[in-house]
């Protein structure tokens, strides 16, 4: 056991897939469920997934923003809501 926290994402109700959300050392990273690392623990919570695209909504120092699925920042994390 190495996180403080876990919880499951679902993105894309059109073509559900299923990420993991864990948490490291204080920080938040996206997962695969084999494992893979998607988007590295820098977020201060992964909010959902976005539920008709492949994308996921995170939050970091009260902002929002979205990666996709590669882990890329697709929208900015900028925005207060």
């Amino acid at each position: 056991c190495e996180y403080g926290d876990m919880k499951f994402i679902t993105v894309n109700n059109y073509e559900p897939k299923v990420y993991v959300a864990a948490q490291s050392k204080g920080s938040y990273g996206i997962y695969d469920l084999t494992g893979v690392e998607i988007a590295a623990p820098i977020y201060d919570n992964v909010v959902e997934g976005a539920r008709y695209a492949d994308s996921i909504i995170v939050r970091k120092a009260d902002v929002f923003g979205a990666v996709d699925l590669q882990g890329n920042e697709i929208v900015p994390v900028q925005y207060a809501d």
